[in-house]
């Protein structure tokens, strides 16, 4: 392989692009949960976690669930220790989106209550 007769081939495609990271702090902040056995206890718990994309700077929170509420306490302390990221970037989950219309009562008020 070093002399350049063998080449080495990819048999799938790849999963995924690579795209720059964001020059600056705060422009974007990675949220995710993650559920496992952190402690070794035989229980399960979520450490929901944000990185700032930029620089890598990382707050994690441990809780009993995945859940708005404790994504929500999360990005609560993230701001009151570094202030209000310009954008969130979030996975897929039910937590985070819904496909049914909105209420007028959560429009006005928002789904955070």
């Amino acid at each position: 392989m070093e002399t350049g007769l063998w080449k080495k081939i990819r048999k799938t495609a790849k999963h995924r692009t690579r795209r720059p990271r964001k020059e600056h702090f705060g422009e974007m902040i990675q949220m995710d949960g993650s559920i496992h056995d952190w402690f070794g206890t035989g229980k399960e718990v979520c450490l929901m976690n944000m990185v700032d994309d930029a620089t890598g700077t990382s707050y994690g929170l441990f809780d009993t669930g995945e859940t708005t509420q404790v994504a929500l306490q999360c990005l609560f302390d993230w701001i009151m220790k570094y202030g209000i990221p310009y954008s969130i970037y979030c996975d897929y989950k039910s937590l985070f989106y819904t496909k049914r219309e909105a209420t007028i009562e959560e429009q006005l008020a928002g789904n955070c209550l």
